[in-house]
């Protein structure tokens, strides 16, 4: 837990020095994990291979009430409070994720990520990088609760076939659902990716809590992802259907594939 209250820590708000004192953390402690990471601004990237699956998560969080300097435990929700003992966030959204990428490294584990600036005001971070994405798929480690795998964002499509193929590979309780806007929207356009849950509550807010028993198992279930899962990849234009839609007969018609970022919407398809 140490690594994480450490992230928690930084008060990290967009465009802020405690973003770039983060930053600065992090990539003294992937230098002395041995990984090499590039830094674009306030943007880590390791990039190594693109048969290997991405992870992603992002460093800043959204102004509430004051640094968080003191942490609770309780029965493993984690609490915190700032120097006047008010609560505050923690910036679980999102380093709750960073901190998975942390300890899948600390498993010697190959695979690239991006840990991205400025996500929380318009994701200018993940796109000062877009060129060098790369991987055979992503997982983006920011999402609310505890069980979800976000298929669509903020009406973007993301890879519905790898949101389900996650789903039945670590079973359980997890689902597929939709959610919000993220820095998915823009690594989707490259590659397969999703969002997934990573144990936090009431972002955005004072009141924000960490479910640290559930990220555990939720850190293991990625772990064991980049070990034993196993994807296909293929564009993410190429699995995207396209529905030919007849209003008079009011029926969809899956017998018709286009590619999602190149077609322009009329009033006979309709995109999924």
């Amino acid at each position: 837990m140490k690594d994480l209250l450490k992230l928690y820590n930084f008060y990290s708000v967009a465009h802020t020095e405690a973003e770039k004192a983060i930053c600065d953390h992090l990539e003294q402690w992937f230098t002395d994990k041995g990984v090499v990471v590039e830094r674009v601004g306030n943007t880590l990237i390791h990039m190594v291979d693109e048969t290997l699956p991405l992870l992603s998560a992002h460093l800043d969080m959204v102004d509430t009430n004051g640094q968080a300097v003191h942490f609770y435990n309780e029965n493993e929700t984690i609490v915190g409070y700032n120097e006047y003992y008010q609560q505050t966030s923690l910036g679980a959204d999102d380093k709750n994720g960073v901190w998975i990428i942390q300890k899948a490294v600390e498993e010697g584990l190959e695979f690239n990520f991006v840990i991205s600036e400025c996500e929380e005001v318009g994701g200018s971070g993940i796109r000062s990088v877009e060129d060098r994405i790369m991987g055979s798929y992503c997982v983006v480690l920011d999402r609310k609760g505890n069980y979800d795998i976000l298929e669509k964002g903020a009406g973007t499509d993301y890879c519905k076939t790898l949101a389900w193929n996650l789903r039945n590979f670590w079973g359980g309780d997890w689902k597929v659902t939709t959610g919000g806007v993220s820095d998915t929207q823009t690594i989707c356009k490259h590659i397969e990716s999703v969002n997934i849950s990573v144990a936090y509550f009431d972002p955005h807010t004072e009141n924000e809590t960490t479910d640290f028993e559930r990220l555990n198992e939720i850190k293991d279930d990625v772990i064991r992802m980049l070990k034993e899962f196993v994807h296909y990849p293929c564009k993410p234009s190429d699995y995207t259907t396209v529905y030919n839609y007849t209003k008079k007969e009011k029926k969809y018609d899956d017998r018709y594939w286009k590619k999602l970022y190149s077609h322009e919407e009329d009033e006979t398809y309709w995109a999924l």
